[in-house]
């Protein structure tokens, strides 16, 4: 290559990065903005839509420490009750009650659970409804929802559609037995399940405090090659959370602390897709 056309190169290529630096600096201002607008309630929509479209494109590391940084305001627009403006956008519905309507069947209509309406209408009680009350409904009948466990970061993302719903972090399985990676499905919700000790093999009841799982359990579905057989999700209570959260520990199940596995378990029904990837 000639050296004028050489140096026509470089000067080409260092402009490029400057530019893109520039674009980096500018682009984490903008955050920094939407951030601080969505802490004063008035920009809670427009924030977790920016981030649910940089994450996919962002470098693994950046991606989670955006996605973390979302978290609490993912937490505010789709497990608690809000008045978010365009809140529509990300799949949160306005429905008024018919005459005969009751909330089991609004849950079915929606693929959304009574616990997921409850979260989200403040002083809701689920069997006084009435006709012309207007419910705010999370809508994972037409977008449903997946869930998306990246081992290397030890964390659950939960997208509905191109939307981040939420971040956890997680503790996952130990080097002996990782969490299988591949492409499953929610099988089964039990609340206060039994617990079966793998290594011991013993039995313990819901209320025995042996019963590690914290009250919630989310089976995947086996699969044909049987990968997922006995691997879930479920709270744990047999160590403080610092000793196993963002670990690894596990028989290949995804640990989740007390709060976060009772909003996940409000959130998720069968059938909905789950993802382990690295």
């Amino acid at each position: 290559m000639p050296r004028r056309a050489v140096s026509s190169f470089i000067i080409y290529h260092s402009s490029l990065i400057i530019l893109l630096l520039l674009a980096a600096v500018a682009h984490a201002e903008d955050f920094d903005e939407l951030f601080a607008a969505a802490a004063r309630d008035d920009g809670l929509v427009p924030l977790i839509e920016r981030v649910s479209a940089a994450v996919p494109h962002l470098p693994p590391g950046d991606a989670v420490a955006l996605a973390d940084r979302a978290q609490p305001f993912c937490r505010r627009l789709f497990f608690a009750a809000n008045d978010a403006e365009g809140a529509q956008r990300v799949g949160l519905v306005r429905h008024v009650i018919a005459r005969g309507e009751h909330t089991t069947g609004i849950a079915r209509r929606y693929n959304t659970t009574i616990d997921m309406i409850v979260r989200l209408n403040r002083g809701l009680k689920p069997s006084r409804i009435e006709v012309d009350d207007e419910l705010t409904v999370l809508d994972l009948a037409t977008t449903p929802v997946e869930l998306v466990v990246m081992r290397s970061s030890f964390r659950l993302l939960l997208w509905r559609g191109p939307v981040l719903i939420g971040c956890f972090t997680v503790g996952l399985g130990a080097e002996r037995s990782p969490t299988p990676l591949g492409v499953s499905e929610i099988w089964q919700c039990v609340r206060n399940p039994e617990w079966r000790d793998p290594d011991t093999k013993k039995i313990f009841k819901p209320t025995e405090p042996g019963n590690v799982l914290g009250g919630y359990w989310i089976a995947f579905k086996p699969g044909d090659d049987r990968r997922f057989k006995g691997i879930g999700m479920h709270g744990y209570t047999a160590e403080k959370p610092e000793r196993w959260l963002g670990q690894p520990g596990s028989h290949g199940c995804v640990r989740l602390v007390q709060d976060d596995i009772a909003a996940l378990f409000a959130l998720v029904r069968p059938g909905m897709k789950v993802t382990v990837r690295e």
